[in-house]
């Protein structure tokens, strides 16, 4: 499903190309999502408006249960990550008292503490995103729902690659090889 999704939103990003994205900042759902009608220039014909009229109900439900998994898996990420920032102190601590030279932790310290920042603020983001969505009133705005749509999908493209990028810096094997070559046990 994640892969179905993940195919789903880069292939709409190179459909659309360079495509805005929504300010966190706006005032409102509505305002947000008249400005992403106005940035995709999105018009629906007859037939796409009842094809998504017909799948709005069933697609909403299924964002809430999306937010909900999101909600709860984004939650469980920052307290894993924060658990590896305090094993990180602890290596730091003990490299310290042994001699060591742990100027390596506070770089990795400090890239997850940036990745983590990254990742909050994009997990608003993408949580902003799904409650614009969720709370569109397709029978009266379809092209607000597509829309919006259209930008909760590059939210979780941004969203994700943050995170791969988080773990990626996590699972370094030559810098914890490093620490470890400098570790007396």
């Amino acid at each position: 499903m994640l892969k179905r999704l993940l195919l789903l939103a880069a292939v709409s990003s190179l459909l659309i190309g360079a495509c805005p994205v929504l300010a966190a900042d706006s005032d409102t759902t509505e305002s947000r999502l008249q400005q992403a009608v106005i940035d995709y220039q999105l018009v629906l014909s007859g037939d796409q408006r009842m094809n998504l009229l017909a799948r709005c109900p069933t697609a909403q439900a299924k964002l809430v249960r999306i937010q909900q998994n999101t909600n709860f898996l984004i939650e469980e990420r920052v307290s894993l990550y924060t658990e590896i920032q305090q094993e990180l102190q602890a290596i730091k601590l003990r490299m310290i008292r042994q001699g060591a030279d742990a100027s390596e932790t506070d770089l990795l310290t400090g890239k997850i503490q940036q990745g983590l920042e990254d990742v909050s603020a994009l997990a608003d983001d993408y949580k902003l995103a799904l409650d614009d969505v969720i709370g569109v009133d397709c029978a009266k705005q379809p092209e607000y729902f597509q829309a919006g749509l259209m930008v909760m999908r590059l939210k979780r493209a941004a969203l994700l690659d943050t995170l791969t990028q988080l773990n990626a810096t996590i699972c370094d094997d030559q810098l914890f090889e490093q620490l470890k070559d400098r570790l007396v046990i």
